[in-house]
């Protein structure tokens, strides 16, 4: 059983009161790959406090930036893009929510094609302090909505949901679980879209 002990509450209470925000311990088997990775990551921040991790595109430089050849060099264009990314929920001291819960959330707010790579030494970016690991191609209802929007079909995520119910069989079922939140293999997604 590998766990982390980081901090990812805010140092307030629900009702507003200031307090110490504690440390929680994070059964790692617990989480879905992503979060796992996302927990790893604020683990590698200074004093295992959530702070900015970075992200890492699927798509090079060159293939998303106009007129790269101003900005770059041809090797550094053939890089892949990268993003430092603290765009984290607040979780009060006293939240009842489990810190896997929460961690689930903040992964799936994580957009579809880019991957944790790690802690940045600051906000001011630079190469991250630690490499993770986040080789998962698993997303949730909403990250396959937001890569089906990128992809030019829109809908919801509980129209998803729906249209993968065992009863209907209009999109692929999940692949996996973490507790009760279905996950589904890019692959699949991919699948059905080219259909």
């Amino acid at each position: 059983m590998a766990t982390v002990k980081i901090k990812i509450r805010t140092a307030r209470t629900q009702d507003g009161k200031r307090v110490i925000a504690p440390y929680d311990e994070v059964d790692l088997d617990e989480l879905s790959p992503r979060a796992r990775a996302l927990a790893e990551a604020i683990s590698h921040c200074a004093a295992a406090v959530a702070d900015t991790i970075r992200l890492r595109s699927d798509k090079r430089i060159r293939d998303t930036q106009l007129n790269w050849e101003h900005y770059f060099t041809p090797e550094q264009a053939d890089q892949p893009l990268t993003m430092d990314w603290a765009r984290w929920d607040k979780y009060p001291a006293d939240s009842p929510m489990s810190a896997v819960e929460w961690l689930e959330r903040q992964a799936a707010k994580i957009p579809p094609g880019w991957r944790i790579v790690g802690a940045t030494r600051s906000s001011l970016g630079g190469e991250p302090l630690v490499q993770v690991e986040d080789s998962s191609t698993l997303m949730t209802a909403e990250q396959v909505a937001a890569y089906l929007a990128t992809h030019g079909r829109h809908m919801t995520a509980a129209s998803w949901r729906s249209k993968a119910h065992p009863s209907k069989r209009l999109a692929p079922p999940p692949t996996d679980r973490v507790g009760r939140t279905p996950l589904w293999e890019q692959v699949d997604v991919d699948a059905w879209l080219n259909r």
